[in-house]
């Protein structure tokens, strides 16, 4: 009877170890398969149609084709340089102590004249190297708000201009600049300060904000929205009077600032990616930097470098 016992657990024994085999062969890490491409592109990518520059340059006959935005790093200050079309815009020219660093970028770029200067309001962080600018190489033409501003590089912004007998356009209406396939949409604001009536200045400068000029950029089927400083009142108009669509990039308001109508703007036009020129990123107030990240939205900082674009209309590539 024992031996019956003995040989059950045997044969009991045996069955549970080929049982339990393959499991033990199988022991250590279990590796799970990696995708190595031809997955989806995420919904931001498939919308931006994003690729680094290296390989849109690469994948077109003509690179000499292709439009360029650059939004350069100037600290807390705004300076974008569009080449497009066989043509050179600025909008926005940075601080003064800008100006040797705006100039060697020019030339590395290999722009000898520009066609138009845009400055969006007379913030001194948007025109300071102007004067230097404008010493250095031709201007077709510059537009600027409708206002003026009591300060001395104000001043000097004006007089620079009389003496390079450049022509200064202050806009009361809209304009159209057409750089070759591209156009450019320079959207003017109905805001009015309080001006000094001997002076014709506004009386309060925080106003200025508000007359900032808004540029809409379409090249193709890519588009561009740059925002100057635009805070709340402007914002606002733009949302309730402007034919707003949806954008590939946004260059954000006011460095780095906040309001319920930017997040409106957003929540219309769905960016893929936004642009915002300041020197640190303690700048981006939290709010924003909460919004971008719970919309998905691309948020790119000049502070970590000059923001490169380029596209062919369809495209749109992306560097920093």
């Amino acid at each position: 009877m024992s031996k019956r016992i003995t040989a059950l657990r045997v044969c009991v024994f045996i069955c549970l170890l080929l049982f339990l085999m393959p499991g033990l062969s199988n022991c250590g890490p279990v590796s799970q398969p990696v995708e190595t491409g031809g997955g989806n592109l995420s919904d931001s990518e498939t919308q931006a149609g994003t690729s680094e520059i290296g390989e849109l340059e690469s994948s077109v006959s003509d690179p000499d084709a292709l439009s360029y935005v650059y939004f350069f790093k100037v600290g807390k200050a705004d300076a974008i340089l569009l080449k497009s079309g066989g043509k050179a815009v600025m909008i926005d020219a940075g601080e003064e102590n800008d100006t040797v660093y705006l100039l060697s970028e020019l030339e590395r770029l290999g722009v000898t004249s520009l066609d138009c200067l845009i400055l969006t309001h007379f913030d001194n962080d948007h025109i300071g190297a102007v004067p230097g600018i404008l010493d250095a190489i031709p201007v077709g033409e510059i537009l600027t708000p409708d206002y003026a501003r009591d300060s001395d590089l104000y001043r000097a912004v004006m007089a620079s201009a009389e003496e390079h007998d450049v022509l200064l356009s202050r806009l009361n209406a809209d304009r159209r600049l057409t750089l070759g396939a591209s156009a450019l949409n320079v959207w003017v604001s109905s805001f009015e300060g309080e001006t000094d009536p001997d002076t014709g200045c506004l009386v309060n400068d925080g106003d200025d904000n508000d007359y900032s000029l808004i540029c809409e950029w379409l090249c193709g089927s890519v588009r561009m929205l740059f925002l100057g400083d635009a805070e709340k009142d402007l914002l606002t108009e733009v949302l309730d009077t402007r034919t707003l669509t949806v954008y590939n990039l946004i260059k954000l308001p006011h460095h780095g600032s906040y309001t319920k109508a930017l997040s409106k703007l957003l929540n219309r036009t769905v960016p893929t990616c936004t642009v915002s020129c300041v020197d640190n990123l303690t700048a981006m107030e939290t709010q924003l930097t909460q919004l971008l990240s719970d919309m998905g939205i691309r948020s790119l900082l000049t502070c970590d470098g000059t923001v490169q674009t380029a596209t062919d209309g369809n495209v749109l590539a992306v560097d920093q």
